[in-house]
């Protein structure tokens, strides 16, 4: 099974930077492969990857967002033929700094691709000299932070003001993120790569349950404009929970508030957020689970 991992971030922040550090600390042993994504009809990032000499396979698809329904069959094109020819352990998408990532979810339910990929974790890179400026700027900038298991505060050696208030914004925005500050894109990624969040395995191993190796694990996502109420909310976890072993998302309520979420094996908290421009968003994780059965629990859970 291939790992795909998702590293998004406005533009500038310092996205091939990371993935610069990561070649070169793992290309000699993993076959990887980067699908790089840009607005422009050229890329210059992929060549300063290659600069480096490290072994990996690099993909371009530029003139949009492979987040976009007009770049949708490219994307899933050249992911395919990705998969079929060179067989990667992982694939790293650098999203264009302009793309809105929260469908990259949908995108890898395509039947051609998603019995042999798995979204392994998702990087946000945030910089902290132009944050405030990007975050006005963009809403899909708040997205991209919202959307992620990891935010790496960049650049911090750059930054003159107090870092403390961008971790807190970046919390407020996504309080089950893990933030990390770092300078030119250097961490140490190891246990994000090869200890995911998402790996389920290790979580029935710790509860006594026989591992069978990994479980046929799909995701789905769930949009609506629908709002419900806090109890509502608790009585569809607790359905969903039946079914999935990873919920995280963010839910409009019907009092107005908006509360990010998130479920591991039923296990479920909801906090308070400030409010966001966009529907409520449930990203859902279990065996055999899909839109149509998600859907039919969260409308079950509505009132009349």
């Amino acid at each position: 099974m291939t790992h795909l991992f998702l590293i998004s971030g406005f533009l500038g922040s310092g996205k091939t930077s990371m993935l610069k550090h990561i070649l070169i600390k793992y290309g000699a042993m993993k076959r990887i492969a980067v699908i790089q994504n840009e607005f422009a009809p050229t890329g210059i990032d992929g060549n300063e990857l290659q600069s480096e000499g490290v072994p990996f396979k690099l993909i371009e698809i530029n003139n949009g967002s492979v987040f976009c329904v007009c770049m949708l069959g490219t994307f899933v094109q050249a992911l395919h033929k990705l998969i079929q020819e060179h067989d990667p352990e992982w694939v790293f998408l650098e999203a264009s700094g302009l793309s809105d990532p929260v469908n990259i979810i949908e995108l890898l339910q395509d039947q051609k691709i998603r019995e042999h990929i798995t979204l392994g974790h998702i990087f946000t890179v945030v910089d902290a000299v132009n944050f405030e400026k990007g975050i006005r700027m963009l809403p899909r900038v708040t997205r991209q932070i919202m959307i992620a298991d990891t935010i790496l505060l960049n650049k911090t050696d750059l930054f003159d003001g107090d870092l403390h208030d961008i971790q807190r914004m970046l919390t407020e925005l996504n309080p089950f993120a893990e933030v990390i500050t770092t300078r030119f894109g250097s961490f140490d990624a190891g246990k994000y790569l090869s200890h995911e969040k998402r790996n389920h395995q290790a979580a029935l191993q710790f509860e006594g349950k026989p591992s069978e190796g990994r479980p046929p694990i799909k995701v789905c996502v769930l949009k609506t404009h629908d709002r419900m109420s806090y109890n509502e909310l608790e009585s569809f976890m607790q359905g969903l929970n039946t079914i999935c072993v990873r919920v995280k998302g963010y839910v409009y309520l019907d009092n107005g508030k908006l509360v990010a979420l998130q479920s591991v094996f039923g296990s479920t908290e909801v906090k308070d957020i400030p409010s966001y421009k966009g529907p409520t968003e449930i990203v859902a994780f279990g065996e055999g689970v899909t839109p149509k059965k998600i859907r039919d629990i969260f409308r079950q859970h509505l009132s009349k």
